[in-house]
């Protein structure tokens, strides 16, 4: 409509009531106007053959006032999901105060949690959807979100928007194709889709346990059959048989909701205490195997068999080293050596790739990623390797990287304690303080760690009250 932001952005009073006239009108008629269900459509070359179309990344473009109005909706939609009639725990996409770290935190805890005890395992699929939002099946949404408790008024508003949506693709000569109809599949560029995407796999969970599937006991009441963060789904087994029924029941999931699985990227992999070897285990997939890894990325950090974070660590501090290339590049095409820019270019670039999700994986590496910081700044000040790190951060004023883990491993703590009991991650934390206080390798219990920080500086107080307002106060 090449109408911008600013533009509504700075509407006077007049033009925001006409807004809600507009808005209120359309809920009434439950009618869309047909020209905001169009888009345009920018073809980005991923990678491979610039022939196949499937290498190719779609960028949309759809009107501003739609995305208005769907915003509108949208915030709707969380108020009801969140307080009216919530989602299940076990899906943190696109939520109100949730994010990858929850899964990854959940993900580690209940891993820990069973290979703990002797000779137990946990059996992760970590399950790839092929385009996953673009083949979501209208009608089954539809029906879907009625059951979910969805007004009929706002499903005939959103229908009335679907029936009318079309693209355009722009070709590689810069026109523009006829227009295609979306049959199938959530509008892309639309605020509201991904709360509509988690709506429509929120059965998953009740699924998987109709269909006698067992879950991963979180405490002596509550378990997981699986774990969600958009359309990234974990089933979780503790054992073999378990594992291969959640699939055949997964198959039966996909096939009854028009959904379809990149078998070639799921994954799985069988975590496990013992280091010795293990008879060779094999899942299946519509009869086609899954392939079983040593290590999997999940929400970009590296999950290994073992439970622990040792892999994940070097991973980052590659990550980082690489970041590091990307800064000095930066500096010697920039042709400076501004004291500033440096401290910032690598809390901005380097720090913030080192440390991703660190509350929950780096309590026990802080040594190792340290030798980053002080590999940096001896670069910039021409410096000698062997240069004492104290001096270094002396002369720099700089603080080790372990404050940095630390506080962000209080502000999660602070975090899952101010959460209601029935979430996951204060599920999870209240089962690692039992087996903490019961004598838990403190390898694989996260709060144990952060116990052991605290201990550390003297506030073994802090940690026995677990009391917010006094952590707050530290």
């Amino acid at each position: 409509d090449s109408i911008p932001y600013e533009f509504f952005k700075n509407l006077p009073p007049i033009g925001v009531k006409f807004l809600q006239t507009l808005f209120n009108g359309i809920l009434s008629t439950e009618t869309v106007p047909k020209s905001w269900g169009k888009a345009y459509m920018f073809m980005l070359f991923k990678r491979g053959n610039p022939n196949i179309p499937e290498n190719y990344r779609g960028i949309s473009l759809m009107n501003n006032i739609t995305k208005l109005f769907t915003q509108v909706l949208n915030s709707r939609f969380l108020n009801w999901v969140e307080f009216g009639n919530p989602l299940n725990e076990n899906q943190n996409g696109f939520r109100v105060s949730r994010g990858c770290r929850d899964n990854v935190f959940v993900l580690s805890s209940v891993i820990n949690c069973q290979i703990v005890k002797d000779k137990r395992k946990v059996y992760a699929t970590f399950i790839d959807l092929k385009k996953a939002f673009d083949s979501i099946n209208h009608e089954l949404l539809w029906h879907k979100l009625y059951q979910y408790g969805v007004s009929r008024k706002v499903i005939k508003v959103l229908e009335s928007l679907y029936n009318q949506a079309s693209i355009r693709i722009k070709t590689s000569m810069g026109q523009y194709s006829d227009e295609v109809s979306v049959t199938k599949g959530l509008l892309q560029g639309d605020t509201l889709s991904p709360m509509l995407f988690s709506i429509f796999l929120n059965d998953l969970d009740n699924f998987l346990l109709i269909n006698n599937c067992d879950t991963v006991s979180i405490d002596c009441v509550n378990g997981l059959t699986s774990l969600l963060y958009a359309d990234d789904t974990v089933l979780l087994s503790n054992t073999l048989v378990d594992a291969q029924r959640k699939l055949n029941v997964f198959e039966k999931y996909c096939k009854a909701n028009s959904l379809e699985v990149n078998i070639e990227k799921t994954k799985s992999v069988i975590f496990k205490r013992s280091h010795g070897r293990s008879p060779k285990q094999r899942l299946f997939y519509n009869n086609h195997p899954v392939e079983v890894l040593n290590s999997f990325r999940y929400l970009g950090l590296i999950f290994s068999n073992s439970g622990l974070f040792s892999l994940a660590s070097k991973d980052m501090i590659s990550k980082a080293t690489v970041a590091f290339g990307v800064v000095k590049n930066i500096f010697k095409k920039a042709h400076f050596n501004s004291w500033i820019a440096q401290n910032k270019l690598f809390d901005s670039i380097i720090k913030s790739v080192l440390l991703y999700c660190c509350e929950t994986w780096a309590l026990r590496y802080t040594d190792e990623i340290e030798i980053v910081q002080s590999k940096f700044f001896k670069s910039v000040l021409y410096w000698p390797r062997k240069t004492p790190n104290y001096i270094l951060r002396l002369e720099t004023a700089r603080i080790k990287l372990k404050f940095n883990v630390f506080k962000a491993a209080l502000n999660w703590w602070i975090k899952i304690l101010k959460m209601n009991n029935n979430r996951l991650p204060k599920l999870c934390f209240n089962r690692l303080l039992f087996l903490e206080k019961n004598g838990c390798d403190i390898r694989y219990n996260w709060a144990g760690q952060l116990k052991q920080l605290i201990s550390e500086i003297g506030y073994d107080s802090l940690w026995q009250s677990q009391d917010v307002s006094e952590i707050i106060k530290f």
